[in-house]
């Protein structure tokens, strides 16, 4: 399953400095992450200026051993304007080089952006399942 679209661009989280937070249960039966982030870092110093906020949590309500699961998942990432950014994604794989989706978007017209996921995932024996909702505005 591929990332989503704000967990694989240069204005991710992921790919940004700032603090993070992380909690979980001893067995991970639910987990909990909050960031806050302020750009990439370049030569000790942020390459941009726009702040980034994001929290995911996660809870498994059935688990009769790691081969038989339910978790479902949930995150929400804000971000703040006036920075402008590019991204292409791959939609289908990694492995598939076509970028069908093309953004670009000047410093002027970057008014910041919000983003919501819920993702539930099923493992029983060798039958897996994953789906993920994502809205990105």
């Amino acid at each position: 399953m591929d990332r989503p679209l704000f967990a694989d661009t240069d204005w991710s989280p992921a790919r940004q400095s700032g603090v993070v937070a992380d909690l979980a249960a001893d067995d991970y039966r639910w987990t909990f992450s909050a960031g806050l982030t302020n750009g990439g870092l370049s030569g000790g110093e942020t390459t941009d200026n726009g702040s980034t906020f994001a929290a995911r949590a996660s809870f498994v309500p059935y688990m009769a051993s790691k081969n038989q699961l339910i978790q479902i998942g949930a995150g929400y990432l804000t971000r703040g304007g006036g920075d402008g950014f590019d991204d292409d994604q791959r939609v289908v794989s990694h492995i598939d080089n076509t970028k069908p989706l093309e953004l670009v978007v000047a410093p002027s017209a970057d008014d910041g952006s919000d983003a919501f996921t819920i993702d539930a995932m099923a493992i029983f024996g060798s039958f897996h399942a994953m789906a993920e909702v994502l809205r990105l505005h």
